[in-house]
């Protein structure tokens, strides 16, 4: 219930610092979200947030990961559930979209429950997303033919040498450069990092992360829905038997398939939503999947 107007305090805004994880770990964990440490981490290095205070109590956050000056990304919106419905995450989304704007135009993953929001300050829908899970007890392999790949083509896994070349290999396609987020991903999980070479030319990558509920496999990015087959399929491999997501354009009807014959099935759609005009998109075709939905 919303509280009377007598019952309302100052809302306050501060910077997030390193020392602020701790905060945004209870708040993951009251939404039942994802992350870890080491995803908190990784967002503050890649850009900024900002924490949110109600009287005296400390009881939300949001983020923002710029992307040059080509976008950027609001992130990990979070208010304790106890102080919400009081402007908490009005005032931080109002913050972090004012911080954001410089960088050119925002763009975001919501929720069902978030998009209305969204709508009223201003953005506008791009594309659905959806959230696949797959429960560890399924088969990995629906036909192990998938890994197979014509031509001369391999996956293996990622040498670190080569991650300038997986950066600008992936900047056209994700449409800009996102070298501080696909660095971290490949130090924090490196069993997920993948990469398909053809006449030892970079074809398609994978990476992945460790979740504090599921084991997320993304980007996976390719030349073709083949190579990205082959990418997830051996990225599969390296879960052991924690559950596995992947978050993914809904309109890659094909892929969705492909990743219901793994045994993957929808557990939650996501908006992609934009403000702003003349917002690189890449090239989503060669996106088959996201890193999540709090950095794109």
């Amino acid at each position: 219930m919303t509280p009377a107007l007598e019952d309302r305090q100052v809302i306050g805004l501060r910077s997030m610092t390193q020392a602020d994880i701790p905060l945004g770990l209870r708040l993951t964990t009251l939404a039942g979200w994802n992350q870890t440490e080491a995803d908190w981490q990784m967002v503050l290095a890649a850009g900024f947030g900002f924490v949110a205070t109600y009287g005296t109590a400390t009881v939300g956050t949001a983020t923002v990961v710029p992307y040059g000056t080509a976008f950027s990304w609001i992130g990990m919106v979070l208010v304790d559930p106890a102080y919400r419905r009081r402007g908490v995450g009005t005032a931080l989304l109002q913050r972090v979209i004012a911080e954001a704007t410089p960088y050119g135009c925002v763009r975001l993953d919501a929720t069902p429950q978030g998009e209305p929001l969204y709508t009223g300050l201003g953005f506008r829908a791009e594309c659905g997303l959806l959230r696949m899970m797959r429960q560890p007890q399924v088969p990995v392999l629906a036909d192990a033919s998938v890994l197979d790949i014509s031509g001369n083509a391999a996956c293996r896994a990622l040498d670190p040498a080569r991650l300038t070349e997986l950066i600008a290999f992936d900047a056209p396609i994700f449409g800009a450069v996102r070298g501080g987020v696909l660095d971290a991903l490949v130090r924090n999980a490196p069993r997920y990092a993948l990469a398909c070479l053809q006449d030892d030319v970079l074809r398609g990558y994978c990476l992945g992360r460790s979740g504090a509920v599921y084991e997320q496999i993304g980007p996976v990015v390719a030349d073709s829905a083949e190579i990205a087959q082959a990418l997830l399929c051996r990225a599969l491999g390296a879960c052991g038997d924690r559950p596995v997501i992947v978050d993914v354009f809904a309109a890659k009807e094909a892929w969705v398939a492909f990743l219901q014959s793994l045994g993957f099935a929808a557990q939650r759609p996501y908006t992609r939503m934009v403000l702003g005009c003349d917002c690189p998109t890449g090239v989503p075709e060669r996106q088959y999947a996201i890193a999540g939905a709090e950095i794109g």
